[in-house]
């Protein structure tokens, strides 16, 4: 006998303060017998990123056919195409042609860093894809609000998420490891988003920085922007030079890294 697929109900408040988008949504989510909680409410989250009157969950594990969510205009066409976890590199590349706009949202730490490693190159070349990674510790965390019942309140600022239940909160900063430029809040382009002409540095340890050069192609004059994750404390930081310029996380011990950062260069 065939495992029947678990319902779970949320009620989710959505203020997106980035996108001027402020709604309640009464969501159905059924997860696969194969799922697990982390899964589905990866897909709740990028759910409330992207949420839309017209954004509904599709057959996703259940159906080769459709992603995890997806929204369609009046006529039918695909305007946009999420996928979660590691999809085949191939079947993104199949949805970027079917579809106006796809993301991926990946999680699983180091797996994860390794299938975008290996499959950066291929999905680069694809020019409406974004790409959105979940640390294992935000993933977890997320897992951890799992209920067949829910009462989330979601708010999107400046790069970061923040969830409420039962007067708990919980910060889920999502990595931007692609995105079509015009794709990209203001915030993201300049603060806590990292798209690939950005210099991406990363494995800060005292001085020692790996650094990767790209000139953005569409900055006024050509102007090199670094943008600087500095791990071991979950900061981010953007450098205009050697000088750091801003700073996505206000604590004190994360910007005295980006003090000792510029004082080394």
């Amino acid at each position: 006998m065939a495992l029947k697929s678990t319902i779970f109900k949320a009620e989710l408040q959505i203020a997106n303060l980035e996108r001027n988008y402020y709604q309640n949504h009464a969501l159905t989510v059924a997860r696969h017998p194969s799922e697990t909680d982390e899964r589905m409410m990866v897909r709740v989250l990028a759910f409330a990123m992207y949420a839309d009157p017209a954004l509904v969950f599709g057959k996703g594990l259940s159906s080769e056919d459709e992603p995890d969510l997806w929204r369609k205009d009046l006529t039918g066409a695909i305007e946009l195409w999420i996928e979660v976890g590691l999809p085949d590199e191939k079947r993104i590349r199949r949805a970027c042609g079917r579809a106006r706009q796809v993301v991926a949202v990946t999680y699983g730490g180091r797996v994860a860093d390794m299938w975008w490693q290996q499959n950066k190159t291929a999905l680069q070349r694809q020019e409406n894809l974004t790409v959105i990674n979940l640390s294992a510790e935000d993933s977890r965390a997320l897992a951890a609000l799992a209920a067949r019942g829910m009462q989330l309140q979601c708010t999107l600022q400046e790069g970061e998420l923040w969830l409420i239940v039962d007067g708990e909160n919980t910060r889920i900063v999502p990595e931007f490891r692609l995105a079509p430029s015009d794709s990209c809040s203001p915030h993201q382009r300049t603060q806590g988003g990292v798209y690939p002409a950005l210099f991406q540095l990363h494995g800060y340890r005292e001085h020692e920085v790996q650094r990767q050069a790209e000139i953005l192609d569409d900055m006024p004059g050509g102007i090199s922007i670094a943008a600087i994750n500095f791990r071991p404390a979950g900061a981010q930081a953007f450098a205009q030079g050697s000088q750091i310029v801003g700073v996505a996380d206000h604590d004190l011990a994360q910007r005295q890294r980006v003090a000792d950062f510029n004082a080394g260069s």
